[in-house]
């Protein structure tokens, strides 16, 4: 099953991902990485063009910087906090390319369902008393080092 899961992730990247229902698989405190292409090329695309992708869901959002990844494709990698429906916008500084403009849809995140213990309750994030670390569920985190 993981085999498969890496498969469809390594063809889902190669495929260039620009389109309204295409998503990759994705789960909550995982990292997905989702690819777009243009068919503009830029003479030096780390200075001509910024690209961001912003995430939202109930109320939050998420601007995600995108990476050049050669040729014409731009890449973005997001950690959704919890499962649900997000929204993407993809937006970028050149308003003329609407490959990198205007892409609009939703991403539908699945609960994490391994058996990591650090993946099972979502990201750490410092507790409310600012004394010692917790997941996204308020269970506490207890690192130990061997």
């Amino acid at each position: 099953m993981n085999k498969r899961r890496w498969l469809v992730l390594f063809l889902i990247m190669q495929a260039g991902i620009a389109g309204e229902g295409s998503q990759p698989p994705a789960s909550q405190s995982r990292v997905f990485e989702w690819t777009f292409e243009s068919q503009k090329t830029y003479a030096d695309p780390f200075n001509d063009v910024d690209v961001d992708v912003i995430f939202s869901k109930d109320g939050a959002s998420w601007r995600v910087p995108t990476f050049w990844r050669g040729g014409n494709k731009w890449t973005v990698r997001f950690a959704p906090p919890s499962p649900g429906k997000y929204n993407y916008r993809l937006e970028s500084t050149d308003k003329s390319n609407p490959d990198l403009n205007g892409h609009e849809g939703q991403v539908t995140i699945t609960a994490y369902t391994g058996t990591n213990t650090l993946l099972r309750h979502g990201v750490l994030r410092v507790s409310a008393n600012k004394r010692y670390f917790e997941h996204a569920d308020g269970t506490p985190f207890y690192w130990l080092g061997d």
